[in-house]
């Protein structure tokens, strides 16, 4: 019994985890607003419509992501500029991890422009 809660345990160490979920944001036309997300495993990325946010094609459309780790929990942060070219874009993080080989996404947010 003792060594199956071992195990147990040692998989929730090294397992990917979205621990703050980034939130909607319903930004005036021109206005800088700032994604967060927090998480564990190896890496915490950001996800803009489905690519990574260093993609060069999402930085040029106003976008850059800056990212952290202390003690075991990772953090992005995603900048972006609300153009009208970037209404209702979505936003999600990833985290994973490289041994056990894991992924697990952030529900989506969603990027809105009001007047």
């Amino acid at each position: 019994m003792l060594k199956l809660i071992f195990l147990l345990l040692l998989q929730l160490i090294d397992c990917a985890n979205i621990t703050v979920q980034p939130v909607s944001i319903n930004a005036t036309l021109n206005s800088t607003i700032v994604f967060s997300c927090e998480g564990t495993g190896d890496e915490l990325t950001v996800r803009v419509n489905n690519t990574p946010a260093t993609n060069t094609d999402v930085i040029a459309k106003g976008f850059s992501v800056t990212s952290s780790a202390h003690d075991g929990t990772r953090r992005t942060e995603l900048q972006a500029i609300a153009y009208e070219h970037n209404n209702n874009t979505e936003v999600r993080c990833r985290a994973s991890t490289d041994e056990p080989l894991q992924a697990v996404l952030s529900n989506t947010a969603i990027l809105m422009m009001q007047g």
